[in-house]
């Protein structure tokens, strides 16, 4: 196509229809699992496909729409398919290795297995998108959109998720270890059985979110909402949660080891069985009458002088 720059709008519209019209899929039903078939796809389609992907990044005219197109297995590493329209496709146990599909829509796709490791991918879309073993490993992912996205195992290492819409995401048992997910949204987003070691969560808005039994040390969650989030039975070792806020939030068995909480905003939070932590680092968060806490805390007279100050000072505060 570098060849040809006043005929590649031709091409890549001519070169789109014959992949969707040979490779059609059963129509990218979201709530239907995709089953294991014996389909190979043809070396045509494969062609096809490299050739659309082999585009000069910028170039004009609109990107490639191959909706609905059965592309299982596809071998296209390093592709360019930036801003492609990818809507119901299944790109199952494809290799889209170090790919760039920045700003590229796989909403309702069928994305298990495929390797999209350290592909760039900001602004993407992908609701609904089906991501079972999916790998993303080190890819780049700020601001895409991710709402009701479901997958189990999937590997997302090191990925920057920074300012990603993560609304309703189902990525349970994933690997999000070194996870960039800087002011991200997570509203009733489901992780639990996660491991996030070393992630980076600060300034996050996950009201409602099931962290439940996630490996979270050396965590960082400065000044995240977690107004009423799940986190039984976490690990936060090492973990700084400095100013974040944990209004009713269920923390029932969590491991608080060395655990930052300067200013952790803990009103109405279920701290029943909390194991390794001190009555220093609960003197540095902000505990109420309402904060539920084990009996030898809930009987230390410092922390019931602590949990007065701040109740007062929210009173104050809220001019009540």
């Amino acid at each position: 196509m570098r060849d040809s720059q006043k005929d590649h709008v031709t091409v890549v519209e001519v070169l789109s229809a014959f992949v969707r019209q040979y490779a059609q899929t059963d129509g990218g039903d979201e709530g239907k699992e995709v089953k294991d078939s014996p389909y190979e796809i043809p070396e045509d389609l494969q062609a096809a496909f490299i050739v659309l992907g082999r585009r000069v990044k910028h170039e004009e005219g609109a990107p490639p729409n191959l909706s609905k197109a059965k592309l299982a297995d596809v071998e296209a590493p390093r592709t360019c398919l930036d801003g492609a329209v990818l809507k119901g496709v299944d790109l199952e146990g494809s290799n889209l290795y170090e790919s760039s599909l920045v700003g590229a829509d796989f909403s309702r796709s069928n994305l298990k297995n495929v390797n999209l490791n350290a592909a760039s991918l900001a602004g993407a879309r992908f609701i609904s998108a089906r991501l079972h073993g999916a790998h993303f490993m080190r890819a780049s992912m700020q601001r895409v959109d991710m709402r009701g996205a479901i997958g189990e195992n999937v590997e997302m290492t090191g990925v920057d998720l920074g300012g990603a819409a993560l609304d309703g995401v189902r990525l349970l048992k994933s690997e999000m270890r070194s996870a960039r997910l800087d002011g991200a949204v997570l509203r009733e987003a489901r992780l639990a059985d996660s491991q996030l070691f070393g992630a980076s969560l600060q300034s996050i808005t996950a009201w409602g979110a099931d962290f439940s039994q996630c490996g979270l040390i050396l965590v960082k969650m400065n000044d995240a909402d977690l107004f009423s989030a799940d986190f039984r039975d976490a690990d936060f070792r090492e973990a700084d949660l400095s100013g974040a806020n944990f209004s009713e939030a269920q923390m029932v068995g969590v491991n608080l080891d060395q655990t930052t909480l300067k200013g952790t905003f803990l009103r109405e939070a279920d701290l029943t069985g909390i194991a390794r932590c001190t009555v220093e680092q609960l003197l540095e968060a902000r505990i109420f009458p309402s904060t539920i806490l084990p009996l030898e805390f809930a009987e230390d007279q410092r922390i019931q002088r602590r949990q007065e100050e701040c109740e007062e000072e929210y009173q104050r505060a809220n001019g009540d």
